[in-house]
């Protein structure tokens, strides 16, 4: 039973054709990947790891920008409320960032392949 409910959410979010589904949303998404250019598959292969890795830096940094710019308000409010006053460097405590990575970490698990399929398919031809 455990097994199933793991398929299932993985049909839901992350087992998912993409392309297919961006295709069937948009027939101008389709129209402009079939007029596209096409280029040597050995050439597109070649730059597959370069694109990944520099994909995957970029999505560090953003996601770091997003935690501090939610953790931020969080911990100015724990601070006013610890210390009864407004300090423009209220201290970041550990746990804080932590609640913020997890929080990060489950928006990317459960909504994370909606953000890549307009990112990818949709916005990438553009």
């Amino acid at each position: 039973k455990k097994s199933r409910i793991l398929v299932r959410f993985a049909e839901a979010t992350f087992r998912q054709n993409l392309e297919e589904q961006s295709f069937q949303e948009s027939r101008a998404t389709q129209e402009i990947w079939q007029n596209s250019s096409q280029y040597d598959s050995d050439v597109e292969h070649l730059f597959t790891y370069v694109q990944v890795f520099t994909a995957s830096l970029s999505s560090f940094a953003h996601g770091a920008n997003d935690i501090a710019n939610a953790v931020a308000p969080l911990a100015a409010i724990i601070d006013i409320y610890q210390t009864g006053e407004i300090n423009p460097e209220a201290p970041v405590q550990r746990w804080i960032l932590a609640y913020g990575g997890v929080a990060l970490v489950l928006g990317l698990l459960l909504y994370g392949y909606k953000v890549i399929k307009t990112i990818g398919y949709k916005l990438t031809a553009i």
